[in-house]
């Protein structure tokens, strides 16, 4: 593969429409009010131990004394996404505390791997071995492994699926961009590697301790995925090798890539896959060498998830779409100010910090006539709920007060359940990383108001050449690396399909 981005620039070379948003400008003084508070709150009590993002339930509901951090099992994906969203924040604010967030974290992001003493092989958590850690995963469960050595005393879950490493990747790709921390980025070099060599010596499954393919029945890496990491792990490392290996795992995989994208059942059923998704996407399309690859993969996205996730009202999958956009210059400019409408609604909608668990009744709302219909099919012949499982749910969907409570937003269901209702429980608290990641990554992107590099419809060129171009694609001065269009543009694609004129 032809290299074209430098992989070691801070911010990836993005070209902006010529139309900028209506968003530009300073920051929003009450969704910044509402980051700043889940940031501070977080912090003080969310990365408890070693430094594992979780959600908490406490004493009572005052909310001053921890009695049990819960979800190990999830926490680092979770922990991955909050750590993208200090990177972007670091980049976009340059707050000092925002830096020393995202060394910190990237540092418990590779204890995760320290503490199973197998190089590539990460646990889903990793904490102190103490009665409030205990609360989901007790002595005798059959994923907890006990510390030894330098690590006596702490424990790890097993069983780590490619759903875990998904946000591992995500967070330490970004990490590696924002910050200028030497050992940071070494030891993020390192990992990467040591991740790699263990999915190719294990035929793409991630592989434990004992030498045996895990992941709770997920821990084979397909096309999108493996696509994903083995960019990351260039980008980062600059190594030729891992170039090579993009390329040909592209050329390998390419075939399978809209079968992998298709999301036409996460929307029905699974509705995480669709976060799982836009993980892989979101440093895809902020990363990608190739622009006739990249421009592939973006049809096989418009084709193949966009049209299932679409007027979601979630902003987080909204912001993978317009990275594409944006870096491919194929940004409908009615579609964005729609995107930032909507990203601006559901963010003054999320709840105040602490998102203490509220007690919601949804409305009722009309409901998506395929999934009446195929759940009565289901109903009638149940063993078909073993491959897919489908309940009704709402035609359109619901605002982010009319879901049922929930410490992540973004990967539930809820946004489209046909009915609900959530008792309340002041003391259980989510640690808001999903309001942190949407807020930031939607001023980075322009989608809010703020600082971003995109909030003001000119160009961040940071491809250290004079042509103002996202690509680049040679060593010469007008970035033509052969003008196959038959055009006077000196470009070596149809400037009709991009933004250039």
């Amino acid at each position: 593969m032809q290299k074209i981005l430098g992989a070691g620039a801070l911010l990836v070379a993005c070209l902006l429409l010529f139309v900028p948003l209506s968003t530009a400008g300073e920051v929003d003084p009450e969704l910044q009010s509402k980051a700043d508070l889940y940031q501070e709150h977080l912090e003080q009590w969310h990365t408890p131990g070693l430094g594992a993002l979780l959600s908490l339930e406490y004493t009572d509901q005052t909310r001053q004394e921890m009695a049990c951090g819960r979800y190990q099992g999830d926490s680092t994906i979770w922990t991955g996404m909050y750590l993208a969203s200090q990177a972007i924040r670091y980049i976009v604010t340059e707050d000092p505390d925002a830096r020393a967030e995202v060394i910190r974290t990237a540092h418990y992001m590779h204890q995760l791997m320290e503490i199973t003493q197998t190089p590539g092989y990460m646990g889903r958590f990793a904490g102190p071995n103490t009665d409030e850690f205990k609360c989901d995963c007790g002595d005798g469960h059959p994923w907890k492994v006990h510390g030894t050595g330098e690590w006596e005393g702490y424990y790890w879950i097993d069983h780590t699926s490619r759903d875990q490493y998904s946000g591992w990747w995500f967070g330490m790709a970004w990490a590696y961009d924002a910050v200028d921390d030497e050992q940071t980025r070494q030891t993020i070099r390192e990992d990467c590697r040591a991740i790699m060599r263990m999915l190719e010596e294990n035929e793409w499954n991630i592989t434990d301790q004992n030498g045996e393919w895990t992941g709770n029945n997920a821990a084979w890496v397909g096309p999108v995925m493996r696509l994903a990491w083995i960019l990351i792990t260039a980008h980062v490392t600059d190594d030729p090798y891992y170039w090579e290996l993009l390329e040909e795992q592209y050329v390998k995989n390419e075939p399978f890539l809209w079968v992998d994208t298709w999301s036409f059942i996460n929307k029905y059923s699974e509705y995480y896959g669709n976060n799982l998704r836009h993980l892989a996407f979101g440093s895809i399309f902020r990363l990608w060498p190739d622009w006739d690859q990249a421009m592939n993969i973006w049809d096989i996205w418009q084709s193949a998830n966009r049209p299932w996730v679409e007027g979601s009202l979630n902003p987080w999958f909204d912001a993978v779409h317009v990275t594409g956009c944006r870096r491919l210059g194929f940004c409908d400019p009615a579609e964005l100010e729609s995107i930032a409408s909507d990203a601006e609604r559901i963010l003054r909608q999320y709840w105040d910090p602490p998102s203490y668990k509220r007690e919601v009744t949804c409305s009722e709302q009309p409901l998506d006539p395929f999934s009446v219909w195929m759940n009565d099919l289901l109903n009638e012949y149940p063993w078909m709920r073993e491959i897919i499982d489908v309940h009704p749910q709402t035609a359109q969907a619901r605002e982010l007060t009319d879901r049922h409570w929930t410490d992540m937003y973004w990967q539930s269901h809820g946004v489209f359940e046909a009915s609900c209702h959530t008792s309340e429980n002041q003391a259980f608290v989510g640690p808001g990383m999903d309001y942190l990641l949407a807020y930031y990554i939607g001023i980075y992107y322009g989608m809010l108001p703020g600082n971003g590099p995109f909030d003001d419809g000119g160009f961040a060129d940071d491809d250290y050449d004079d042509d103002d171009d996202m690509w680049d694609d040679d060593e010469s001065g007008d970035d033509n690396s052969g003008d196959d269009d038959a055009g006077e543009d000196d470009r070596d694609f149809d400037g009709e399909r991009g933004c250039w004129p």
